[in-house]
């Protein structure tokens, strides 16, 4: 994902049963095409959810960067 397309790896979440939680940012073109890699070369059963122009206070809500309590 990450090679495919100029987005950055912000956040990994192991989320049980041996699933994982990623966040990206970049673009919204990019993220689109990061996704689309992670699509044709994962295993099937992944889900992908694309949230373009996020409010800084969901940010704040996920400690994501962007918001105010994000220390890089």
């Amino acid at each position: 994902m990450v090679k495919t397309a100029a987005v950055r790896l912000v956040r990994r979440e192991n989320i049980g049963d041996a699933r994982v939680s990623l966040s990206i940012e970049g673009d919204t073109d990019e993220v689109e095409r990061a996704l689309e890699a992670a699509k044709q070369s994962a295993p099937a059963g992944l889900t992908t959810t694309l949230i373009s122009n996020i409010d800084s206070r969901v940010l704040n809500l996920f400690d994501l960067p962007g918001g105010r309590f994000w220390n890089p």
